[in-house]
């Protein structure tokens, strides 16, 4: 359970690096999504360490970084900067999508280690599957929101 502690404080820092780049240089993404990722990843920061001996802990860390994953990989492929680490750190996107895989391998290892459910880890790959879509086309909805010209912004 050592490895499960040390990954958490590993995650927990990389969140709030993340956070404090997007507080200090935000990127202004639409609906305050950028403001939105900021809360979830102190939040889970702040809660990873107390909690990383439930199996749902890093079923849900994986979730949350299967979203990013998507998102990541999306603006890796567009050649742009996906703003995860706001505009602060100039990280490419595809490192952030390194990133994210390893995220997603570190809560699977971990979670692989308490849960025993065969038939319940292979929904929560299909889950992360799922939403890793789901990243990849929000992150689709703001290139084209961005795209748009502010007269026809909704709002």
């Amino acid at each position: 359970m050592k490895t499960s502690f040390i990954s958490a404080l590993a995650l927990s820092i990389l969140l709030l690096i993340a956070a404090l780049a997007k507080w200090l240089y935000p990127v202004n993404l639409p609906m305050h999504l950028d403001w939105i990722a900021l809360i979830l990843e102190v939040c889970v920061a702040l809660l990873l360490p107390f909690v990383h001996r439930m199996t749902w802990t890093w079923a849900g860390v994986s979730a949350l970084f299967s979203l990013w994953l998507g998102y990541s990989l999306f603006w890796f492929i567009q050649n742009e900067n996906c703003g995860c680490f706001g505009r602060a750190l100039d990280i490419s996107a595809g490192i952030t999508t390194v990133i994210n895989a390893i995220a997603i391998g570190v809560a699977f290892w971990n979670w692989g280690l308490l849960e025993q459910n065969a038939r319940r880890k292979q929904i929560f790959l299909l889950l992360d599957g799922l939403l890793a879509l789901v990243g990849f086309l929000m992150a689709a909805w703001i290139s084209w929101m961005i795209a748009l010209p502010p007269a026809s912004l909704p709002g």
